[in-house]
């Protein structure tokens, strides 16, 4: 099963200005697909670690809320065209800021946007808006 995993804890500083600025409860979000009992394929891009990367993780509910995804998109196949792309610091502040993208980097939502529906997003997102998206029933291209 893919979930959408918005994560809702205190964090870091980074955390807490994009929730300051979005006003919302989620700093960052993954494409998480289940392995085993609570343990996940997470694939996103992170500013802690640098850009687009994958890595095996524990969700608690504490500090993620999980939505179920519905996608033909092949997340797998996606991570293994943008693996290793710089993360898109300027593109992220473009969610409250009206910076332009970088088309050659990604920030955690543009990209688990883009691995959910095979299609990058028109505008930037936050993982809050994405969540919306999702929670609302989206299964194509919207944004």
């Amino acid at each position: 099963m893919v979930y959408l995993a918005l994560y809702k804890a205190p964090g870091n500083i980074v955390d807490k200005i994009i929730r300051l600025f979005t006003g919302k409860p989620y700093s960052h979000c993954e494409v998480a697909i289940k392995i085993g009992a609570s343990v996940y394929q997470c694939y996103s891009s992170s500013l802690r670690d640098g850009g687009v990367r994958v890595k095996t993780m524990r969700l608690p509910a504490d500090k993620w809320d999980l939505i179920p995804v519905h996608t033909d998109s092949d997340i797998v196949d996606f991570f293994q065209r943008t693996g290793g792309k710089k993360y898109d610091f300027i593109g992220a502040i473009g969610c409250v800021l009206p910076f332009k993208q970088k088309p050659s980097r990604y920030y955690c939502s543009e990209w688990c946007y883009e691995a959910i529906f095979g299609v990058a997003p028109k505008k930037a997102l936050s993982p809050n808006k994405l969540a919306e998206l999702i929670k609302g029933g989206f299964t194509s291209h919207k944004v």
